[in-house]
């Protein structure tokens, strides 16, 4: 619940970018560990302030089997990932 005496609300992401305003979404371009802090301030001046870490990784999740069989078990190649946005891919037919 907002407290209705904050007139300003500041997030800093721990990675050079911030953002203002009670609700924030935000995306990490890179994986690593940041601190993630908010300064509230009141109508009187003066400062709060909490401090959150989170930890972003890139995953990719790639099956290591195709079997089109159509059994409805890995009959497609389908590749999961989260955090990446660029990838190379080679498949090979031993």
């Amino acid at each position: 619940m907002l407290n209705p005496n904050t007139v300003s609300w500041t997030w800093k992401f721990g990675d050079g970018n911030t953002a203002s305003g009670p609700f924030t979404l935000y995306a990490y371009s890179d994986e690593g560990a940041f601190d993630i802090i908010l300064i509230v301030e009141n109508e009187d001046g003066c400062l709060g302030y909490d401090t959150v870490t989170v930890t972003v990784q890139q995953v990719i999740d790639i099956p290591n089997v195709l079997a089109p069989n159509y059994d409805g078990v890995n009959d497609h190649l389908q590749i999961d990932n989260f955090g990446v946005d660029h990838y190379e891919m080679t498949i090979c037919n031993r």
